[in-house]
């Protein structure tokens, strides 16, 4: 019987892509584990699902080389509410701060990143891989070739649902409508990590990872710390800059800010490391090395004059003062 013929065909084809995707794990493993190599983590991963959320937080603070201003108990992550704000705050300082763009994070569920869902982790890991490439951590053989940092269409994409696996679509916490495309380019206005207080206490209600955590309602969220990039050193092994009483101590940070209040944040533009400058223009270049030189030496002829005119009164002071005669 001809496999590819009638209703068979769609499993022969549904075995080719789990046997490509079976490939691309591979493939992300052996990087995931020379990026942890590579930054002195000691430790070997042999399943994307390893990647539980204090790992993630060791390896993104490991690549930035910096502590995330966090509180012991989410960076351990041994609780489920403390796993998925640990999420949290890993996926708004990786848009946020790391890639400083909207590509399509916010479409990730944090809860379901912190219960170790496999597309969820697939992409985390894909996008720590990008970025160890991007700071020189990981050679480039070991991922996607890639052109400049601004350029989004290079950076991972998140996979497809599994044959067999849970369904494609997930449900927004402010819309409750269901998201089919988690690409890294699908717009997002709102998300779980940017929702609004007013809905943030009727969607949550059934989730069982905060069914039992005492809600606390703060004014603080992701964007309202002193900056995000602030690190709170544990061992003094990093730089002090931070504040512990600064901390995220709640189990919920959700955070209604308005774009106003965010764009009064100045972050250094992104740096490329490769592609081409762009072309320069020769006589701009000339006329402003001719006005510094021209400036250089308005500047040095009038301290010249500055000079001569302090000699000269000095000596007409010297002059005018009356010599005294001495007869014997």
């Amino acid at each position: 019987m001809n496999f590819l013929s009638g209703p068979g065909g769609r499993g022969s084809a549904s075995n080719i892509d789990n046997s490509t995707s079976n490939v691309a794990d591979s493939a992300l493993i052996i990087s995931l584990n020379n990026l942890l190599a590579a930054i002195r983590l000691p430790i070997t991963v042999e399943s994307p699902l390893d990647l539980i959320p204090s790992l993630l937080l060791a390896i993104l603070e490991s690549i930035l080389e910096h502590r995330l201003p966090i509180t012991p108990a989410i960076r351990e992550s041994r609780s489920p509410s403390d796993k998925v704000q640990a999420m949290k705050v890993f996926l708004g300082v990786l848009e946020t701060d790391v890639l400083e763009m909207d590509v399509g994070l916010s479409e990730v569920d944090p809860r379901n990143l912190a219960a170790g869902e496999w597309d969820e982790v697939v992409f985390a890991g894909e996008l720590l891989c990008w970025l160890g490439k991007q700071r020189g951590l990981l050679p480039p053989e070991t991922v996607e070739t890639l052109r400049d940092v601004e350029d989004s269409s290079v950076i991972p994409r998140m996979r497809g649902r599994r044959a067999g696996g849970v369904s494609p679509s997930t449900r927004s916490t402010v819309t409750n409508s269901a998201h089919t495309d988690l690409s890294m380019h699908a717009p997002s206005v709102q998300s779980d990590t940017t929702v609004t207080s007013a809905s943030a206490s009727s969607s949550f209600d059934d989730d069982p990872f905060t069914a039992d955590s005492t809600i606390t309602h703060r004014p603080g969220c992701i964007h309202e710390l002193n900056s995000i990039s602030i690190m709170l050193p544990d061992d003094g092994s990093f730089i002090e800059l931070g504040d512990s009483e600064n901390l995220t101590t709640q189990s919920e940070s959700f955070c209604n800010c308005h774009e106003e209040n965010l764009a009064t944040d100045k972050k250094s533009p992104p740096v490329r490391y490769t592609g081409w400058i762009d072309t320069i223009d020769i006589t701009e270049e000339l006329e402003t090395f001719e006005a510094s030189r021209r400036m250089q030496n308005q500047t040095s002829f009038s301290q010249t004059q500055l000079k001569r005119h302090d000699f000269d009164s000095s000596l007409v002071s010297k002059a005018s003062l009356p010599s005294k005669l001495i007869f014997y």
